[in-house]
């Protein structure tokens, strides 16, 4: 969840933000309490870390190393524990995180560490509860519309409206069969984007590849096949980095996709074995003459 939605919870409101207001929109994931100096060699991209302030009230330049590294190593941001340690933030601390779009938060002084802490980890555990339930409804809506044999355009346009990016359907020479409705018109231009520039041996691709199309990333992702010859990909527009329900949706999206194709296979082969089986009876006159005329 991004920090300004963890801020605005209402079992957070004493909670306050005094620096790095421009960071609000970074992620967090992990929460954690700095028992130790040494923090640093334990930082997490995410991570929102919460502190009395003990080990730095003596000495603020380390605090503001802290927050350089935390910074960094693209953490959340800091919570200092309001009137133990610091009766007040020095200015330059503020100034720092302020300028590095750092999020400094002051936690309340009449709550012990460990229950701010505890409230932290609650909420963003219900976020991601929260989360999961929509992914797993979402699953359930896909997998009846492919149940219903739905045609694939229609069912790109849902998978583009979870996901939020542009989707498309490959075959094994990157040629797009299908797109979400907002790419209907840019089919061919696509295909033919993706033959001249992408530099991919499609053939032998078994492993996610990103391609630059004009000012577009594509995220290509290999799909399950009955058969090798009919290898397929979706292609992801401009989602380079997929958070872990992203990346959930995303393999969901692959296996009902991969489920769907294997079915239009399946059904192909059938075609094309009643076929042989109807001229092989014909060329040993087992078909009488006047129903094939």
């Amino acid at each position: 969840m991004k920090m300004e939605t963890l801020l605005a919870a209402k079992e957070l409101q004493n909670i306050k933000l005094i620096a790095g207001h421009q960071g609000l929109k970074r992620n967090v994931q992990l929460i954690g309490m700095i028992e130790a100096p040494d923090i640093e060699s334990y930082l997490f991209a995410d991570q929102l870390l919460v502190t009395t302030g003990y080990h730095y009230y003596q000495d603020v330049n380390l605090l503001k190393l802290l927050i350089k590294k935390m910074a960094a190593a693209n953490c959340a941001g800091l919570g200092i524990k309001a009137n133990r340690y610091f009766k007040k933030i020095p200015q330059d601390v503020i100034q720092l995180a302020e300028s590095l779009c750092f999020p400094l938060l002051l936690t309340p002084a009449k709550e012990s560490l460990s229950k701010t802490v505890s409230s932290l980890i609650k909420v963003v555990i219900q976020s991601d509860a929260l989360k999961l339930s929509r992914v797993i409804q979402q699953n359930q809506r896909l997998s009846r519309l492919a149940l219903n044999n739905t045609r694939f355009n229609i069912f790109l346009d849902q998978c583009a409206a979870y996901l939020q990016h542009d989707i498309v359907l490959l075959d094994s020479h990157f040629r797009v069969c299908y797109s979400n409705q907002s790419l209907s018109q840019q089919q061919a231009q696509i295909s033919g984007s993706l033959r001249r520039e992408s530099r991919i041996n499609y053939f032998s691709l078994t492993e996610e590849a990103t391609v630059k199309l004009a000012e577009r990333q594509l995220r290509i992702i290999p799909l399950m096949v009955m058969y090798p010859e009919n290898k397929s990909f979706i292609g992801i527009f401009d989602l380079e980095k997929s958070t872990s329900m992203q990346q959930l949706q995303l393999q969901q999206i692959q296996n009902i996709i991969s489920l769907m194709n294997s079915r239009t296979d399946v059904i192909k082969e059938d075609i094309i074995h009643r076929c042989n089986d109807f001229f092989v009876n014909v060329l040993a006159g087992k078909i009488r003459q006047d129903l094939i005329e």
